[in-house]
């Protein structure tokens, strides 16, 4: 789900050195729960009690050294491991939460309730079910810039910016019908959503491959 977002607060929410990416002039906040299913480190199998969780997290669109990516304020996970691992190794700001997927006929609902100490409860109650055609957005359009991303921000505890590469094929798109009965994933960031329905779009499945975040400018990771 995609909202479009006055920018005056939300700049101020980014470091030095990463800046707000834009769609003809306009900054846009997304909110994407999904599932994560087979996670594993590079020919290493999937582990049981870490390879299969739901996840929810809220973004935006930044460019750095003018390399569009993501900038993820909160991550939302089940698997406390995970969360856990992704701080360490990734420096993302993940959080523990619980989430229950649901499923009626064509019909899908997601709840998210933030529960990990120190943070700022956050809710997201949506129901949701796809319609229409799977379509691969064309290129110079609002769908294609909200999903042809292939890397991510982030920040250390240092202060240092890093990004993370990620590679993935074109997503296999559909249009969702979507009734939003909760949604305070932005209120801890001082953030407004605009009374408007936003973007929504859904996937069933793609394989993402990423790799372990670097210090920008440094192309080895090691200096």
């Amino acid at each position: 789900m995609h909202w479009p977002i006055c920018e005056d607060h939300l700049v101020t929410l980014l470091p030095e050195g990463v800046e707000l990416d834009r769609f003809e002039g306009q900054a846009w906040i997304g909110i994407v729960p999904f599932r994560m299913s087979g996670v594993a480190a590079r020919w290493l199998p999937p582990l049981p009690w870490l390879s299969r969780f739901p996840e929810v997290t809220v973004r935006t669109y930044v460019i750095v050294d003018g390399k569009p990516g993501l900038w993820y304020f909160s991550l939302d996970a089940t698997s406390r491991f995970a969360v856990l691992l992704a701080k360490c190794i990734f420096a993302l700001p993940y959080s523990d939460s619980k989430i229950a997927m649901t499923r009626d006929g064509m019909w899908r609902r997601f709840f998210n309730r933030r529960t990990e100490a120190g943070r700022v409860t956050a809710e997201l109650d949506v129901e949701y079910r796809p319609v229409g055609p799977v379509f691969q957005a064309p290129a110079n359009t609002l769908d294609h810039w909200l999903t042809a991303r292939y890397c991510l921000y982030t920040r250390n505890p240092q202060g240092e910016i890093l990004r993370g590469e990620i590679d993935h094929a074109p997503w296999r798109l559909r249009n969702v019908q979507a009734i939003v009965h909760r949604n305070t994933m932005v209120n801890a960031l001082g953030l407004a959503l605009p009374d408007q329905c936003p973007r929504v779009l859904y996937s069933d499945y793609n394989r993402v491959g990423s790799w372990r975040n670097k210090r920008i400018g440094c192309p080895t990771g090691n200096c």
